[in-house]
């Protein structure tokens, strides 16, 4: 009997444990992907594929789920298996974009009902989205405020005003963050600034202010105390400052080294393609043509007629200036390309227009290429776009640069506004060499960009 009544005891208290467990455990609400209440996709096929799979994997488009929380207060999103890449927006609001790892965030619901939106319209779609979770957050101070850029992309100019706005609410005591400002490239500490958080039952916001005092790309993050916040709870906010005063107007010629010749008429190619080159001798030259089929109207099923020469540069991570001389003599359109061997380089291409509504000048014209280098290997190469036409070369001159360039004279008022528009927004840093794929490595393709 006393066995029997330890054993009953045990169990009774086991019981109670495992209730107490249960009953400590935060709220929490699982959603299918196939669940969704609303969409649409840019192709009905994608909408078969998410029923039958059950996930969004290669849906283009956007799902709404209505979800209902039982209290007001803090709660956290998480997207299984990840959420990299997706676009959540909480009842048309609250818009995230996700960063690595599975969790979007944490939002301050009212008690009812909310529609969650997961969106990626990109034309590769939805990774393999199996659904999702919104669970009640606890106490821990990570889960229970949130941090939102006030300006929509944080671009700034020197001595403007970085505005953070920090959202809390649910806190019967009033606590105070710390905001630490590193310098992305370095992960120096810079400043910090304190962020008083107010006993609050329901939602507030503060606002906090950094002041762009100097040029560079930067991260605000959050500690409590001396803890610092998990990224993955409240990530970082990320931030560039350029300095926009106008520098100096110096004006001035290219100094530059000539460190190769090639006189192309006396000279076979090293490499041709899409039939044999033939040397044309005219009156005020003679030039190398290329065979007259054309990339265009053949795309990849003919090989295109084109052909290059070698050449070797003293260093690697330099501009150097490609000069080609061609006959202006006869209808062309082709183009003129520096292509470098190292990896992740991007050729630097120009090209011509001659002929038909351009006058003839019936003589040696002069295309230049400005050049950065990943490495010291290169091609110059002409190739023909439009079948029947073909393109020529006279000489190629190559220069190393002595100095940097030199700033354009320009007017102190008026002058002309100037884009360049890059089909993929990172092909820039293939053609201006960056070094690295680091902040540093982006600056200082951009600054090459710009000098260019």
């Amino acid at each position: 009997m006393e066995k029997m009544l330890l054993l009953l005891v045990g169990v009774l208290a086991l019981f109670g444990c495992a209730t107490l467990a249960a009953a400590q455990a935060p709220w929490e609400l699982t959603r299918g992907a196939a669940s969704f209440d609303r969409h649409f996709v840019v192709e009905a096929k994608q909408l078969e594929n998410v029923k039958t799979s059950g996930t969004l994997a290669g849906a283009a488009g956007w799902f709404d789920y209505d979800v209902t929380v039982p209290s007001t207060g803090w709660y956290e999103i998480y997207l299984q298996p990840y959420a990299n890449g997706i676009e959540v927006l909480v009842d048309g609001g609250a818009y995230t974009f996700c960063p690595t790892g599975p969790k979007v965030g944490n939002f301050w619901l009212t008690a009812g009902k909310h529609t969650i939106r997961l969106q990626r319209i990109h034309w590769t779609g939805f990774a393999p989205v199996r659904g999702f979770t919104v669970r009640a957050a606890t106490g821990a101070i990570g889960k229970t405020f949130s941090v939102t850029a006030m300006d929509v992309h944080p671009l700034l100019r020197k001595g403007e005003t970085l505005r953070l706005q920090i959202a809390s609410g649910a806190r019967t005591a009033a606590t105070t963050l710390t905001a630490v400002v590193t310098d992305a490239r370095t992960q120096a500490v810079l400043a910090s600034y304190p962020v008083a958080l107010p006993a609050q039952a329901g939602l507030t916001t503060t606002t906090l202010k950094i002041p762009a005092a100097q040029e560079g790309s930067f991260l605000v993050s959050f500690k409590a105390g001396e803890t610092p916040i998990a990224p993955e709870d409240v990530r970082p906010i990320g931030y560039s400052v350029v300095d926009t005063r106008p520098l100096a107007r110096t004006g001035g010629e290219v100094k530059k080294t000539l460190i190769a010749s090639i006189d192309c008429a006396a000279l076979a190619p090293d490499y041709t393609g899409g039939g044999a080159t033939r040397v044309i001798s005219k009156p005020f030259g003679k030039y190398r043509e290329s065979g007259d089929v054309g990339w265009l109207q053949n795309m990849n099923s003919t090989a295109p007629s084109w052909f290059a020469y070698k050449v070797t540069v003293p260093q690697p991570q330099q501009p150097y200036l490609v000069e080609i001389d061609y006959p202006d003599d006869a209808q062309r359109t082709f183009c003129l390309a520096v292509r470098d061997s190292s990896p992740g380089a991007y050729p630097t291409a120009g090209g011509v227009d001659s002929g038909g509504e351009f006058t003839l000048s019936n003589k040696m014209l002069t295309h230049t290429v400005l050049h950065w280098t990943q490495g010291t290997d290169l091609r110059v190469l002409m190739i023909t776009a439009r079948t029947g036409l073909r393109a020529a070369a006279s000489k190629i001159r190559v220069y190393k640069l002595d100095g940097p360039l030199p700033l354009l004279n320009v007017p102190a008022r008026g002058g002309r506004s100037f884009a360049n528009w890059y089909e993929e927004g990172g092909s820039f840093l293939g053609i201006y060499a960056t070094p690295n794929g680091s902040v540093d490595g982006t600056l200082v393709a951009a600054d090459r960009w710009a000098r260019s």
